[in-house]
């Protein structure tokens, strides 16, 4: 459990890091700087190309589950909030009809 409050935390914590536009200026900037160093080493160098395939490889690898990690989490609160209004109208159908062959919608464990 203390393992997943760590992750939900640094998930969290990563991606509204990445998603602002200060991760943006400075992943804008490091496309700049590996350009300019592209025309430096001709950007045939054995340590250029593997050094960008590698990096980008990495950060979409991870960022691509951070991102399902988020989505996961919002469709898990979606889904309680459903539940949620069925057992409302369920309850106010049992209400209504004065309990007449109706039982009253309660947790299950």
């Amino acid at each position: 459990m203390r393992l997943r409050l760590g992750f939900d935390w640094f998930a969290d914590t990563a991606l509204g890091a990445a998603s602002t536009r200060y991760a943006f200026g400075v992943a804008a900037g490091l496309v700049v700087v590996w350009f300019a160093f592209g025309f430096r080493v001709g950007f045939t160098n054995t340590f250029y190309e593997p050094l960008i395939n590698t990096g980008t490889t990495i950060i979409t690898f991870l960022l691509g589950f951070l991102i399902l990690h988020a989505q996961h989490k919002q469709a898990m609160l979606d889904h309680a909030e459903q539940l949620q209004r069925h057992r409302e109208i369920l309850d106010a159908i049992h209400t209504n009809t004065k309990g007449e062959g109706h039982e009253p919608v309660t947790e299950r464990a």
